[in-house]
């Protein structure tokens, strides 16, 4: 009897890959024989020949499937498929979701249903593990994968000579670290691979990792006020060289890279030299991990390796904990390592609370447990490689010719302890600065926005925060795109580039404090709406009014019809919801004329909030039964008239 199984994972930020291959850990201390694909890697021709298939998918965006799914996807979906073709086949999958969002997990739920409905049978329950909760995706996930194993090996049981592997006995290490000679010479891997997301990529798509491109930094400044709790950043790329082109609602990838200073503290408190040149090989029985670490292979020094790929700001997992109580030399702190590697209530609750709440590092758990000197072996196990991050795109490349502007909200935060977090990119992003010469490892990926190709089709744009930063893109293109074709001439071109370029070098607090006269001059454009109408909002006019100048501009042109939300300059709480439904003739009669809507924003609350905002304009102005308005906004959903990206 086989006791080969597939593991095809689909994975967007790399969480679902490292569950694929806690899958594989544990199943081969079972003795099972057991490949790791991602899904686009994997031949499709040979899944009807497989036997044991677990599926591992996250949901991104609105539903939508992980980049390296797509091809997998496409298909699947084939209506030439014979109902049967997969009758081999048993599986089970496990998906990762966000219950923030409105399709959670939906990818993992439409797969598991597709696999049906061509013949595979479902051997062991689906799991839906879900980000919110206090746990996280483990709280679903490590109950599943325990009765996984329990019902693998009640089908396929061991050979009676062979035992399952105890927790206590240390695996062998999935890497080989060889330190070269002294006098090697390391690659610079900015240089062997354009850029380390280069490498990344390199697995998903060929026309991408050729567009990686190194981009110097032209201005980074501060929108909102020094004294403002939340620093956003307005940060301009140069692509000259590049090659790069972009559409409005395209999506510019960051390679973000560690803190030099904190990733020398770390490579001595793991009596490292930083100096020493070193090549990483995956050991032979674990080739499947090379795709998931492209520096495999390539000469780097230690400092090299942590500046730019071990993720030491990451939240460690259980399995990290378990595997540093090996080498933990005092006994308090080795009993106490095994205790948060403990699958008990007890261990889970106490993981809980020194770790996953407090959103202890990596680095964090080191300096704590300096005892236990990991091996550099099992530190590439046992830690994720830096993830690139993704930020809309906040320019047209026709108003800025060779440049791609971000809007970045900073992410600080502090601990129930008190303790001052920051998030690795966007850390990094804030204290990059021009004049240094520095620049940032990007690519370009397509967004899930497109704007209608006619120039006078209304678009209804909601923006809450920095949400709007791809709504920035889009105004531009379109007020560049119709003011130059009444121009024509190219003098007059490059007077419109300069027209739609970033305001001087006024301060946050001067900018922000125009935002008040910039709502006064609203009620001039109400009579007869811009063919741009945009919904904006913020907590107060005076701090994080982002762009509050250019959107004054517009309006004094007649280009574009505005509305702001300020929730907290009153006493009541006001949202771009409830400024939707104060405008909902108008906008009933926009979507009558074929208007688009696009929402772009955090995914907590406020896409729900907008989109029940527009059942009730529908039922409202519409004059459509409950069920009538959800068909009508469903059937825009579906025609792509009606466009949500969010992020949590």
């Amino acid at each position: 009897m086989s006791r080969d199984i597939l593991v095809l994972y689909a994975s967007q930020t790399g969480n679902g890959e490292e569950l694929a291959f806690d899958v594989q850990r544990e199943l081969e201390r079972c003795h099972f024989v057991v490949r790791v694909f991602a899904m686009d890697d994997y031949d499709l021709l040979k899944l009807p020949q497989e036997h044991v298939v677990i599926f591992i998918a996250s949901t991104t965006g609105q539903g939508d499937p992980p980049d390296n799914m797509r091809s997998f996807w496409r298909f699947l979906l084939r209506k030439n498929l014979p109902a049967d073709c997969l009758q081999q086949v048993e599986f089970c999958v496990f998906g990762l979701g966000d219950s923030g969002y409105a399709k959670f997990n939906v990818t993992a739920r439409k797969l598991h249903q597709r696999l049906l409905q061509l013949g595979a049978t479902s051997f062991y329950r689906r799991g839906l593990g879900d980000e919110q909760h206090e746990l996280g995706i483990e709280a679903e996930f490590d109950p599943w994968l325990e009765g996984l194993i329990e019902s693998l090996l009640n089908r396929f049981p061991l050979p009676n000579h062979l035992s399952v592997l105890p927790d206590d006995a240390l695996p062998p290490p999935r890497f080989t670290v060889t330190f070269l000679p002294n006098g090697s010479t390391p690659v610079d891997s900015m240089a062997h691979l354009p850029t380390p997301v280069t490498a990344y990529t390199r697995r998903v798509d060929s026309a991408e990792t050729r567009l990686a491109f190194a981009a110097p930094v032209l201005s980074n400044r501060r929108l909102t006020p020094d004294t403002h709790e939340q620093e956003v950043r307005h940060i301009e790329l140069s692509l000259v060289g590049s090659g790069l082109m972009y559409d409005p609602g395209d999506v510019l990838v960051v390679q973000p890279r560690n803190d030099s200073t904190a990733s020398d503290e770390l490579i001595r408190l793991l009596n490292l030299d930083p100096f020493s040149v070193i090549s990483i090989a995956p050991n032979a029985q674990f080739k499947d991990v090379e795709r998931s670490r492209p520096f495999c292979g390539i000469p780097m020094t230690v400092r090299e390796l942590f500046d730019r790929w071990i993720d030491f700001n990451s939240i460690p997992k259980r399995h990290f904990f378990s595997v540093l109580s090996f080498f933990a030399t005092e006994t308090q702190q080795k009993e106490k390592l095994k205790e948060f590697s403990l699958k008990t209530q007890e261990g889970k609750a106490e993981l809980y609370r020194y770790c996953i709440r407090e959103r202890r590092t990596v680095a964090e758990v080191l300096f704590d447990f300096h005892s236990a000197v990991m091996p550099l072996e099992y530190l590439l196990e046992t830690v994720p490689i830096i993830k690139p991050r993704e930020f809309s795109i906040s320019s047209s490349l026709r108003a800025h010719p060779e440049q791609v502007h971000i809007t970045v909200a900073v992410i600080r935060y502090t601990t129930p302890l008190k303790r001052s977090k920051e998030g690795l990119c966007t850390g990094w992003l804030s204290r990059l600065r021009a004049e240094q010469g520095e620049s940032i490892p990007i690519w370009i990926k397509p967004g899930l926005m497109r704007l209608p190709s006619d120039i006078n089709n209304p678009i209804i744009l909601i923006g809450p925060g920095t949400g709007v930063a791809p709504f920035r893109s889009f105004l531009q293109e379109r007020i560049f795109t119709k003011r130059l074709s009444t121009a024509g001439s190219p003098a007059v071109t490059l007077e419109l580039t300069e027209a739609l370029a970033s305001p001087g070098e006024t301060t946050a607090e001067s900018s922000q404090l125009s935002a008040l006269a910039v709502a006064d001059t609203l009620s001039q454009c109400r009579p007869f709406p811009s063919s741009n109408v945009l919904f904006f909002g913020c907590r107060y006019a005076a701090k994080d009014y982002l762009y509050a100048e250019e959107w004054a501009a517009y309006v004094a042109a007649g280009d574009l019809w505005l509305s702001v939300a300020f929730s907290r300059d009153q006493e009541h709480k006001i949202y771009v919801q409830q400024k939707l439904v104060e405008s909902g003739q108008m906008l009933f009669q926009l979507i009558e004329r074929g208007a688009r809507i696009y929402v772009a924003g955090a995914a907590k609350h406020m896409p729900r909030d907008v989109r029940r905002a527009f059942l009730e304009i529908l039922e409202r102005y519409g004059r459509l039964q409950t069920e009538e308005a959800e068909r009508f906004l469903t059937d825009m959903e579906r025609s792509k008239r009606y466009v949500c990206e969010s992020w949590s």
